[in-house]
C-alpha cells in the first residue's frame, strides 16, 4: 500500500513539474497586422454594368506567406521578427480587392473567383512585390507591385493587361510605422488597378463585337 502512494505521489510531482514547463515551451504570439481595403473609392472613370471575379494573386514562395518580408542590405529576403500577416498575402489581397472594388460602387456585382459564381470578366493578378525594401538603408521603402490580366468570359481572351505600383517610405523602422508604409503603398497600387481596370472594362464594351 505504501509503494503505491509513493508512486502515486512521484507520478503526481512529475506532472505538477511538467506543467510548469509548458509556458516556456509555448512561443509568443505574433503581433498581427492587415492591408484593409480602401475605405472610400474615388474615380473617375465611367460605371460599368459588367460583373468581375477576382482571382487570387500568384506570389513567389518568399512573399506567399502570413510573415512581413523585407528586403535586406546585401539584396536577400528575410523576414519581421514577432509579427505576422492576418493571413498569407495573397489571399489577403484577394479579399481586399474585392471590397475595394466593390466600395467603388462602379460596378453591379464582385466578388471571388474561387467560389464558383459566373461574370462577365476575370481579374487575374500577380503580386511580383511585398515587402519593405531596406537596400537603400534605415527606415525601408515598402513595395508594392501588382501585374493585371483582365480576361473576357467565357472565352478567356485577355483584353489588357498592365503593372500597378506603390512606393512609401515608412516614418522610422518602428514596425507600426512599417506597417502603416504597407498600407499606404498597397492603397497607391490598388486605386491604380481600379480605375484601369474600369477603363478597360468600358472600352472593351465599345469593341464588344470583337471578343463575344
Amino acid at each position: 500500500m505504501m509503494k503505491r502512494f509513493i508512486s502515486l505521489a512521484l507520478l503526481l510531482g512529475l506532472l505538477t513539474g511538467c506543467s510548469g514547463l509548458l509556458p516556456d515551451m509555448v512561443g509568443k504570439a505574433p503581433a498581427l497586422y492587415e492591408v484593409r481595403p480602401l475605405e472610400q473609392v474615388t474615380s473617375t472613370a465611367p460605371a460599368s454594368d459588367r460583373q468581375l471575379l477576382i482571382d487570387i494573386p500568384v506570389a513567389s514562395a518568399g512573399i506567399d506567406t502570413p510573415r512581413m518580408a523585407l528586403m535586406q542590405a546585401d539584396g536577400t529576403l528575410a523576414y519581421y521578427k514577432d509579427v505576422s500577416w492576418t493571413d498569407r498575402a495573397p489571399v489577403m489581397f484577394q479579399t481586399l480587392l474585392v471590397n475595394s472594388f466593390g466600395r467603388s460602387n462602379k460596378l453591379p456585382a464582385v466578388g471571388r473567383d474561387n467560389v464558383g459564381l459566373r461574370a462577365d470578366y476575370l481579374l487575374k493578378t500577380d503580386l511580383s512585390h511585398f515587402e519593405a525594401d531596406y537596400t537603400a538603408g534605415t527606415p525601408p521603402v515598402v513595395k508594392v507591385t501588382l501585374t493585371a490580366r483582365l480576361i473576357i468570359m467565357p472565352r478567356r481572351v485577355i483584353v489588357g493587361g498592365k503593372e500597378f505600383a506603390g512606393m512609401v517610405t515608412a516614418k522610422s523602422d518602428d514596425i507600426a510605422d512599417v506597417a502603416k508604409a504597407y498600407q499606404d503603398a498597397t492603397d497607391e497600387a490598388v486605386l491604380q488597378l481600379i480605375d484601369w481596370t474600369l477603363l478597360q472594362l468600358n472600352e472593351v464594351k465599345v469593341h464588344s463585337r470583337r471578343w463575344y
